[in-house]
């Protein structure tokens, strides 16, 4: 073990700066403000045919901020009522991926008595498209979607209001009881539970395994996973350098983690080569709400432990 505790060693003593820029609270709590007063119109289907007893499944789509149907898979167990309330977790998937074609992936939770909300992000691997014209500065990627632009029109600013607003919608479920409201997810889902996490101290309880978008600076450095393509981006305009270092400080999770005051649990992959340790760890330490982290010394990014997840849920939202 002398190699895994030196290594933990070095990722515990892990302290990067901070880079919010002089008007990131005003920036963002703008954007709360807007959030809070959108009425984003949820349209949910009961599928009744869909063949499980005692879970209520609906398809749901719940419109962003530029009015963008985003959509969502919502399940309910069905002892929930509103005399009866339930916890919930909105379920955050990982980078280019999607709800699912089918909600059954996420039963395991809804059968041990939570709701579940599972949100797409705009333009990845599912249905929901975007209203706001985007444009990809390299290739197809979704991390370059108007990167050129300014703050308020680029991707992530669409795609974390729009988690702000699914997060609104499962508290105003009347089945949830809104004070009992999980963040899950890993990968592109770890990073937003943070993020959101620190932007929303309504949320109950943050669960980011193999977070991603944190420590931007040294993923687009190092090149890892969609961080990469920023790095591309820069290698062909690197003219936009400091631009583009400035424009993503408003959308990394580091930045949120010192602000969030609910518990949290995270899977940290110590051979993880898409969302490296060192960058897991830099959010991590800054924490200082209640917290753990579960290291994985073999983990790969995929190594997501996700049945943990159930333990944690049913450990800090049921009686």
């Amino acid at each position: 073990m002398l190699f895994i505790e030196k290594q933990l060693e070095e990722l515990r003593r892990i302290d990067y700066p901070v880079t919010r820029e002089s008007d990131f609270d005003d920036f963002w709590n703008g954007n709360i403000a807007k959030v809070a007063a959108h009425d984003s119109h949820p349209e949910m289907k009961y599928l009744k045919d869909y063949p499980v007893e005692n879970i209520r499944i609906y398809d749901v789509r719940v419109h962003g901020l530029d009015e963008t149907p985003v959509h969502a898979w919502v399940l309910i167990p069905a002892k929930a009522s509103p005399k009866n309330k339930v916890p919930a977790a909105v379920a955050f998937h990982g980078g280019n991926g999607s709800r699912g074609k089918y909600p059954f992936g996420w039963l395991y939770l809804a059968a041990a008595g939570f709701a579940v909300i599972v949100p797409e992000f705009r333009l990845q691997g599912g249905e929901t498209r975007s209203n706001t014209p985007m444009k990809c500065c390299i290739g197809r990627s979704f991390a370059t979607c108007n990167i050129d632009q300014e703050k308020e029109n680029y991707y992530f600013n669409h795609v974390f209001t729009d988690q702000m607003l699914m997060v609104k919608f499962a508290m105003s479920l009347e089945e949830v009881d809104a004070s009992r409201v999980a963040v899950v997810g890993a990968s592109q889902g770890g990073g937003t539970s943070l993020l959101l996490a620190g932007l929303m101290p309504e949320i109950a309880l943050c669960l980011a395994a193999v977070p991603s978008y944190t420590c931007w600076e040294r993923r687009i450095f190092t090149r890892t996973a969609c961080a990469g393509d920023i790095a591309k981006y820069l290698e062909t305009y690197p003219e936009h350098t400091e631009k583009t270092f400035r424009l993503m400080s408003y959308f990394d999770a580091m930045n949120f983690c010192d602000r969030i005051t609910c518990p949290v649990e995270i899977q940290c992959c110590l051979k993880d080569a898409m969302v490296p340790p060192e960058c897991v760890y830099a959010g991590y330490n800054k924490i200082r709400a209640p917290k753990q982290i579960r290291n994985y010394p073999f983990g790969e990014h995929h190594d997501v432990d996700y049945e943990q997840w159930l333990f944690d849920l049913r450990n800090c939202l049921l009686p």
